[in-house]
C-alpha cells in the first residue's frame, strides 16, 4: 500500500484532503482538495504554533470548521493526522 500512496495511487478509504480521481485506465489516484487541504495546513500551523491537540480540535470545533465525516473533530482524530507526516 505504501507504494501505491507514494506513486499518487488511492490506497482505499476516504483520505481527508484528498479526492479520488480514476484515470483513463480505470486506476484511481488521489487529487488534492484545496478546502480540505486548507483545513490540514491551519490544524498544522496551530500544533507548530504550540497549541495542544486538545485545543486545535476544540477551536476548529467551535468555528464550524468541516471535519470528516460522521463526527466532529477530536483530540485523537488530530494526533492521528499529525502522525502520519513523516518527521
Amino acid at each position: 500500500m505504501q507504494g501505491r500512496a507514494l506513486g499518487g495511487f488511492a490506497t482505499g478509504g476516504r483520505c481527508f484532503g484528498y479526492r479520488s480521481i480514476k484515470g483513463p485506465d480505470d486506476t484511481k489516484r488521489l487529487d488534492i482538495e484545496p478546502r480540505e487541504a486548507a483545513t490540514i495546513r491551519l490544524i498544522f500551523e496551530m500544533y507548530a504554533g504550540g497549541k495542544s491537540l486538545k485545543r486545535i480540535a476544540w477551536e476548529l470545533n467551535s468555528e464550524s470548521v468541516p471535519s470528516p465525516p460522521p463526527t466532529k473533530r477530536s483530540h485523537i482524530s488530530i494526533a492521528v493526522l499529525r502522525q502520519s507526516v513523516p518527521s
